[in-house]
């Protein structure tokens, strides 16, 4: 009879302690049934560009994600991620990019954000202008803090800007080029996956 109490304990003991502590392949499967949403506001396509490029580093880890323009979003509640990218003009980022996060605020309490700009004053080696890219996003963070900022170089072509942006842009003296650092967009990607 005790010999029988013996191994009922023992069986419920490992049962107990073996059920404690996912393996790393089951934690990876937990962390694959979250749902990710890159959101993005583009001007003339490279944010978009970026945006998309971040959704296949996501996928690739085996990680449910979508890509969408927020213009096309009508609601978050299915994503437990989100990253919201736009390019910065005039010092700010696009009004539809800062219009999704007041208009989600309260529902992105209970998720992850991650925040992405492109522009072009990270191109530039000018100590004043590389300052002032921080500053860009002082009313989205005092709306939802991120867990983490991409902040990348971005793309001009005239070609694809009207008119009046290209005479901005000759007044500003801005460089024209594509100036995206795609490995420096896919560490921070990486990094972004690790506080999944």
């Amino acid at each position: 009879m005790r010999l029988n109490l013996l191994l009922l304990l023992i069986i419920i003991t490992t049962t107990l302690f073996s059920q404690t502590e996912p393996t790393k392949k089951e934690y990876r499967m937990t962390t694959s049934n979250q749902k990710v949403l890159i959101a993005y506001a583009s001007e003339a396509g490279s944010t978009a560009e970026v945006a998309s490029f971040i959704n296949d580093i996501i996928t690739e880890a085996e990680i449910k994600s979508e890509c969408i323009n927020v213009k096309n979003i009508n609601s978050v509640e299915d994503y437990d991620i989100i990253f919201i990218g736009s390019p910065i003009y005039m010092g700010k980022w696009k009004k539809e990019a800062t219009k999704f996060i007041e208009i989600n605020q309260e529902q992105f309490k209970d998720k992850k954000i991650f925040y992405f700009l492109t522009c072009m004053s990270l191109s530039s080696n000018e100590e004043d202008k590389l300052a002032q890219v921080p500053k860009f996003l002082e009313y989205e963070r005092s709306l939802i803090t991120p867990l983490s900022e991409g902040r990348f170089a971005g793309v001009i072509n005239p070609k694809k800007l009207s008119f009046m942006q290209r005479m901005m842009i000759k007044m500003v003296k801005a460089p024209e080029g594509d100036f995206r650092d795609w490995e420096k967009i896919a560490n921070w990607t990486k990094e972004c996956i690790a506080f999944f």
